[in-house]
């Protein structure tokens, strides 16, 4: 939340993350942004230089996909 946002979201998972990695995608596919070595359940996601538009941003532990969602990022 929030979702669109246009400087930075928090993202929350009900899964309790042990270095788990972060990966926001653009609409081809291709990672544009990674956090790694996320603990916990809460992760501040800021825009940085990422462009206005939909992006998918997935949560992973290792192997296991724990979450992935859509984000929106507006002006």
């Amino acid at each position: 939340f929030p979702n669109p946002f246009s400087a930075q979201a928090i993202l929350q998972s009900t899964y309790f993350g042990n270095n788990a990695m972060l990966t926001v995608y653009n609409t081809f596919g291709l990672p544009v942004k990674e956090i790694k070595n996320i603990s916990g359940k809460t992760v501040l996601l800021t825009r940085d230089n990422l462009a206005c538009g939909l992006y998918f941003v997935r949560l992973m532990e290792g192997s296991t996909v724990i979450a992935t969602e859509k984000l929106v990022i507006a002006d």
